[in-house]
């Protein structure tokens, strides 16, 4: 792995820390805050092992006049140094130029509770490698505004991960191909990027509303059917309110209407339009590894089904007779920025008001262990 890698995951964290939050201070009403801080990370380089890399961050943060204010960010800039030893490993394998991109992690802490954000994709900017010298490269990327509730509002870099393409003078791949570098914040700094106060300060005698905090993702991905060959397309949207001081949430849930083209015993072709009625509203949480769950109840709806091409269903009263328990979940650190992969299984129950096929209707599309693969993406 080469030094730039690293050097660009840590200066891409401190791209998103930044970001995110205003150096140290405190807010006031519309009130400017210029940051210049500097931190060390310590990153793995191929040969040469840990190397400890320093990265300034520069940038003017409008602090919020009131809660739901958004924090803005302006004239960012952050510059990571990357040591003569690491060029000399890079140019050793040719190498002339350095490319790729960044995720970064941070932490939110507010009066209400601390919610783990990640930073994925920032762009690391092509830049020349030098012969034998140090050298700086810079991070850049969208940085999302971060609108927070009354209290104390602090923001606190974490960790970050590069990935690099070291290339050659005619843009060729060198012999060491993607580097990817993780690097850690080292101890004993103060890492905090953000503290202000928002409204009135907290005290012990008032306990700020759990007004929480609102994500809103579409979704896109497919069912499979446990008794049908074929996927049934899924997409729609879903509007969340996460609670910080539980990593509870509540959220609206609309699946759009769709069309399924699948086989019965693996030959005959069946021809679905699908509904999706919600029963309440989807609830759910996140765990202390960063890991999402959420249960949904929908009562699911085939308005028309054709065999062959020829309808033997048009009722839109062909729906189950109980909605389904829909459980997701999601893998750890699950990206309440930028959405990430839910998967789960369900049960459809027998279906009624199908007309003269709803038992035959019933008895292939009711069943257990039907599969959900759903990706969600922020909007």
């Amino acid at each position: 792995m080469t030094a730039t890698k690293a050097m660009a995951g840590l200066l891409v964290g401190a791209v998103v820390a930044v970001g995110m939050a205003a150096g140290t201070g405190t807010g006031a009403a519309a009130e400017q805050v210029r940051v210049d801080k500097t931190l060390t990370f310590t990153c793995p380089f191929p040969l040469i092992g840990l190397q400890v890399l320093k990265t300034r961050i520069q940038a003017t943060f409008t602090l919020p006049a009131a809660p739901g204010d958004p924090v803005k960010t302006t004239d960012f800039k952050t510059t990571a140094t990357v040591p003569s030893t690491s060029t000399v490993g890079l140019r050793e394998v040719g190498a002339t130029t350095l490319e790729g991109t960044a995720d970064a992690a941070v932490s939110v802490v507010t009066s209400a509770g601390t919610l783990p954000i990640k930073l994925k994709g920032l762009t690391v900017a092509k830049t020349a490698i030098p012969d034998g010298t140090a050298f700086d490269m810079a991070v850049t990327g969208t940085v999302p505004e971060f609108a927070p509730d009354e209290g104390h509002v602090s923001v606190t870099m974490k960790d970050y991960t590069a990935f690099v393409i070291p290339k050659k003078a005619d843009g060729s791949f060198t012999g060491i191909g993607d580097i990817i570098s993780p690097c850690t914040l080292d101890p004993g700094q103060n890492a905090e990027l953000l503290s202000f106060d928002v409204g009135a300060p907290p005290s012990s005698t008032t306990t700020p509303p759990p007004t929480g905090v609102k994500y809103a993702y579409n979704i896109k991905g497919t069912s499979k059917l446990k008794n049908l060959a074929g996927d049934v397309p899924i997409s729609g949207t879903i509007d969340a309110t996460l609670t910080l001081s539980t990593k509870q949430f509540v959220a609206d849930l609309k699946l759009n209407p769709t069309t399924a083209n699948l086989t019965i015993l693996g030959f005959l072709p069946v021809v679905t339009k699908v509904a999706f009625e919600n029963v309440g509203q989807t609830t759910g949480s996140i765990d202390a590894q960063g890991a999402l769950k959420s249960n949904s109840k929908l009562t699911i709806a085939l308005p028309q089904v054709s065999l062959f091409g020829f309808p033997i269903s048009q009722s839109p009263d062909c729906k189950t007779t109980t909605p389904s328990d829909i459980n997701l979940a999601s893998a750890a650190d699950f990206d309440v920025i930028n959405g990430g992969k839910l998967t789960g299984a369900y049960a459809i129950a027998p279906l009624k008001g199908c007309g003269a096929f709803n038992d035959y209707i019933s008895g292939f599309a009711a069943a257990d262990g039907n599969k959900l693969d759903l990706n969600l993406t922020a909007r």
